[in-house]
C-alpha cells in the first residue's frame, strides 16, 4: 500500500487516464483555431486516443463476457462439451416456469435458460446441500433450430 491506494487502484490508473486524455484533447481542439499550426496534430491525437478508448472498451466487454460465460459454466453441471468458445457471446439468462401441454401437472418446473449468440441452453434445478441451488444441463439447441413464438393468454 502506498498512501491510501492499494495495488488494484494503481493498476486501474492507466485505464482511467484514457477518457481524461480524450476530454482534454476535445477541449483543446474546441478552443484551437483551425488555422493554428497545432490544430491538425491535436485532431490527429484526438482521433488516436479515441481509437485507443474503443480498443480498451472492447477488451473490457470481451473480458466481462468471458467472465459471465465462466460463471454460467460453473453453475450448470453436465454440459456436454465446453461452453467457452472463442466465438460465443453471452446474451441473457434467467429462470422461467416451463409450461407443457400436460394438464395434470400441478406446478410447472422452474428451468434455467441461457441465451448465447449461437445457442440456447436449458437446465433443471437441483439441490446441492453444500452449494445451495444448482442447475443440471437438460438440453441445448443451436439458434438456427430454435423458434420462439408468442402464446395467447401469457
Amino acid at each position: 500500500r502506498s498512501g491510501n491506494l492499494d495495488l488494484l487502484s494503481f493498476l486501474i490508473m492507466p485505464v482511467q487516464r484514457v477518457p481524461r486524455y480524450n476530454l482534454l484533447l476535445e477541449q483543446m481542439v474546441k478552443y484551437t483555431w483551425p488555422h493554428h499550426c497545432d490544430y491538425d496534430p491535436l485532431c490527429d491525437a484526438l482521433r488516436r486516443i479515441q481509437e485507443v478508448a474503443t480498443q480498451v472498451n472492447e477488451a473490457i466487454r470481451f473480458r466481462e463476457n468471458s467472465d459471465h460465460i465462466f460463471r454460467v459454466k460453473k453453475s450448470i453441471h453436465g454440459f456436454p462439451g465446453d461452453l467457452i468458445e472463442p466465438h460465443r457471446r453471452f446474451i441473457r439468462n434467467g429462470t422461467l416456469l416451463e409450461r407443457t401441454t400436460d394438464a395434470e401437472e400441478e406446478e410447472p418446473p422452474t428451468k434455467f435458460f441461457v441465451l448465447f449468440n449461437d445457442m440456447l441452453v436449458r437446465a433443471r434445478r437441483t439441490e446441492a446441500k453444500s452449494h445451495g441451488v444448482q442447475w443440471t444441463f437438460e438440453d441445448g439447441a443451436p439458434l438456427t433450430s430454435v423458434c420462439v413464438r408468442e402464446v395467447e393468454g401469457t
